[in-house]
């Protein structure tokens, strides 16, 4: 069946490929096929024991990834907050600690480790081409054994081909997805199954959820940082970063690219000027633009001169976005293949704001700011005043809830956003959209990262439509991926556990004086903050 799905993918891009009349794209794309079919082929061999969690110690090593389990956590005492190799080994013997098991992990460790062969294959197997590809193969219709396999190695689930569709695994898919195992036509299909409103309601019921908390998104491994500082490097492990290593920059996450050193005073006002530098250079560009556009009269070729001051005007709108994350919380979300990739409101109410409501919530953000320039505030003002121009004259009809970012296709498993292979953090480099969210706690930036893999991101809503908690916002089709969240300084307060959760480090095996925090494995709904009582007060009146 395997190699059926494979010639049916050729015969398709055969069919697209007469279009190419140049011997150059040919061989091009047929270069990326067969690296696709190389793909497939490895991917389509993983078995379950790949997947799954262990608690096998006989090879605990630097290079394994160890996660706890937010449910395990009252298990934990409240007074240990490092394993060392004992206690570790301990832990992972009763089951507190897991050991993570990578789908191809060993490849992925290899492809992010340094050296030329390491990053030809990056090149190869995290690039757009082979990840669409990638994707178009997942969308094939597949048999009813095919299915099984998929649920079985990559979903996890223990079953027995050969008996074909157990009973009681058809029932659970009814149950939470509302469709059984045979009305999934695609693996992206079981891969992107959604969770009905009453299962949705079920979760959030089960974990006693209250309308002042702040739940998880989504299904994941995740670490948490207070208090962030925008100038300087994020650590996500707690490792300190080597030279130019695989840096995790908020300002980049946001797409702005410039390389300027913004560690201490002397950083600090580069990025100030160089934050006002850009905006009056955006300025002028959209200046420049808005006389030709006034210039020319067809539809056809007003339409280019618009998408460019759309796109000065998202970059604009997510540096000033950025600026205000000085000081928040940020919950990093690591979605696994064998995780359910659905991502849900997390807040009691709110919309997804369109980029002229969120441009104008920014402006007061700005104002009332006093670490802001007033130059900066104006300019900003100018430039969203242009937002009425671009919409009256846009012909592309397309969702106004996500800003895009296009981007790489790198994994985002922690042999990666650990590898001092790479520059920066893959997470700053992916394809991305980002979500700018009104909630009972102000402004919300969310940005969910696509992967290797991941063909693309899914946005279910439109902006204005308002929302409750445990709506469903996105989805990730085939692959790992992330979302990054970011909570306004001082608008909550980590629950218990959740407390807890961020303290946890370990003694790295065979490094010992590296010290790494564990990640958390939580469910969809389960609550992870309180808002702050002041904020819930506000709200309520």
């Amino acid at each position: 069946m395997f190699l059926t799905t494979i010639l049916k993918m050729k015969m398709k891009m055969k069919m697209k490929m007469k279009i190419f009349k140049s011997p150059l794209p040919r061989i091009l794309l047929s270069v990326s096929v067969s690296v696709s079919v190389l793909l497939l082929l490895l991917l389509s061999s993983i078995h379950n024991s790949d997947v799954i969690a262990n608690t096998d110690t006989t090879s605990l090593a630097a290079n394994n990834i160890l996660y706890t389990e937010y449910k395990n956590l009252n298990k934990i005492n409240d007074d240990i907050t490092l394993f060392d190799q004992s206690s570790l080994i301990n832990a992972i013997k009763g089951g507190t600690i897991h050991i993570e098991k990578v789908p191809a992990g060993k490849m992925i460790e290899f492809m992010f480790n340094v050296g030329k062969v390491n990053s030809l294959l990056r090149l190869f197997f995290n690039n757009k081409i082979v990840t669409k590809i990638y994707g178009s193969y997942n969308d094939l219709e597949i048999c009813t054994e095919s299915k099984l396999a998929f649920i079985r190695d990559i979903l996890n689930f223990d079953l027995d081909i050969k008996q074909g569709i157990p009973a009681k695994l058809d029932a659970e898919f009814q149950l939470k997805y509302g469709k059984t195992i045979d009305q999934f036509k695609t693996r992206n299909e079981i891969f992107a199954r959604k969770y009905t409103n009453e299962e949705v309601s079920r979760i959030l019921q089960n974990f006693s959820v209250k309308e002042n908390q702040v739940i998880s998104c989504a299904t994941s491994r995740t670490r948490i940082k207070e208090n962030i500082d925008i100038n300087k490097n994020v650590s996500l492990i707690n490792k300190t970063i080597g030279g130019q290593a695989n840096k995790f920059n908020v300002w980049r996450l946001f797409g702005q690219v410039e390389n300027i050193d913004t560690e201490g005073t002397e950083g600090r006002e580069n990025k100030n000027q160089s934050n006002v530098q850009s905006i009056l250079n955006a300025r002028n560009e959209i200046n420049i633009l808005k006389s030709k556009l006034e210039m020319v009269e067809s539809n056809e070729n007003r339409q280019p001169i618009i998408d460019n001051m759309k796109k000065i005007t998202d970059t604009v709108i997510l540096r000033s976005l950025a600026l205000l994350q000085q000081g928040s919380t940020m919950v990093v979300h690591r979605l696994a293949p064998v995780d359910y990739h659905h991502i849900h409101f997390p807040f009691s109410k709110g919309k997804i704001l369109s980029r002229k409501e969120a441009s104008e919530k920014i402006q007061q953000k700005l104002k009332s700011n006093p670490n802001i320039s007033k130059e900066f505030t104006e300019c900003y003002q100018d430039i969203i005043n242009n937002l009425q121009v671009i919409d009256k004259n846009n012909t592309k009809k397309n969702s106004q809830a996500q800003i895009h970012l296009d981007g790489s296709y790198l994994s985002v498993n922690p042999h990666a956003t650990n590898s001092e292979a790479l520059t920066y953090n893959p997470l700053t480099e992916n394809v991305r959209d980002v979500l700018i969210m009104d909630t009972p706690v102000g402004i919300v930036p969310m940005v969910i990262i696509g992967a290797a893999g991941v063909g693309k991101n899914v946005i279910n809503l439109e902006a204005d439509q308002e929302l409750k908690m445990g709506d469903n916002l996105a989805h990730f089709e085939f692959g790992g991926s992330s979302v990054v969240m970011f909570l306004p300084k001082d608008s909550v307060v980590p629950l218990k556990e959740t407390a807890k959760a961020m303290k946890l480090k370990y003694s790295v095996p065979d490094r010992l004086n590296e010290k790494r925090h564990l990640e958390t494995y939580v469910e969809m709904g389960q609550p992870l903050f309180k808002i702050q009582d002041s904020l819930s007060l506000q709200n309520t009146k």
